[in-house]
Parts: structure tokens; sequence; C-alpha cells
């Protein structure tokens, strides 16, 4: 058989796809998705889901394998994201109070040593909680001047 130049020259061109190709990006894409939904209390999905989902719209607009696993991505990212939002809604008020501890920790430990005064919500979550607000006071108190000192 002849060489004539054109078909050598024509394979030499063009890249073929590999039988893989995608695969690994599939793959990633479901393996964030499924970090992102065990991490979804700790916000970890704001991080990972939306990295799983453009992962697997890179895999599915390019039509290239591994096209189940790019669903299966999304759609655990997508949970995740939408478990961080429930989970920071439902308790949104208990973030807010910790926020405030928080920030405002100097005044509440002197009104504490000062005149006794537990913070409401404190008193409220011991309640609600099964927890001594004293305790916890202390506990605070000592957890803050620790953190402080070091």
């Amino acid at each position: 058989m002849q060489d004539n130049g054109y078909y050598s020259q024509g394979m030499m061109g063009q890249q073929q796809p590999s039988a893989t190709s995608g695969k690994g990006m599939s793959i990633a894409a479901l393996i964030l998705g499924i970090l992102g939904l065990a991490l979804f209390c700790a916000c970890g999905s704001f991080v990972l889901g939306p990295i799983a989902i453009i992962l697997a719209i890179v895999v599915l607009a390019t039509k290239r394998n591994g096209k189940s696993m790019a669903i299966a991505g999304i759609i655990t990212g997508g949970l995740g994201i939408i478990l961080s939002l429930v989970m920071l809604i439902s308790f949104k008020d208990e973030i807010n109070d910790f926020i405030y501890l928080s920030q405002n920790s100097q005044e509440i430990i002197k009104e504490y040593e000062e005149e006794g005064k537990i913070p409401d919500f404190v008193l409220e979550y011991g309640e609600k909680y099964g927890f001594d607000a004293d305790e916890f006071m202390q506990q605070f108190i000592e957890g803050y001047r620790t953190g402080v000192a070091n």
C-alpha cells in the first residue's frame, strides 16, 4: 500500500477522544458532591457543591463519558447546598446569638462577674437543652480567658 501523505496527516492532525475522557471529571464531580453533602453541617456544601455542579455541567455539555456520574454529582452537590441553606435558616436565631456572644464577650463577662447577670438567650437555651446556665457562663469565661491568653 502506498502512503500518499493524506491519510497519515489527517490522523496526525486530529486527536481521537479517549474512552475515558470525562470520566475523571465525572468522578471528581461525584466525589465533591458527596463530600459537600456529608459536610453540609459545616457549610462545606457552599464550596464543594458549586464546584461539583460546574464540573458535571462541563462533562454533560461536552458530551463526554461518565454522564451518569456527572448527573449524580449535580444531584449530590445541589442537595448539599439545599441542606446547608435549610440548616442556616433553621438555626438563624442560634447563629445570631452565638455571634452576639462572641462579639460582646467582654461586656457579657463583666456583667456576669459584677452583677451575676446571665444573658436571656443563654437562660432560654439552658431550659430548652437542659444545661445549667451558671455552669455554662463559668466555662465560657474560662474558655475565653484561655483563648485570649494564647
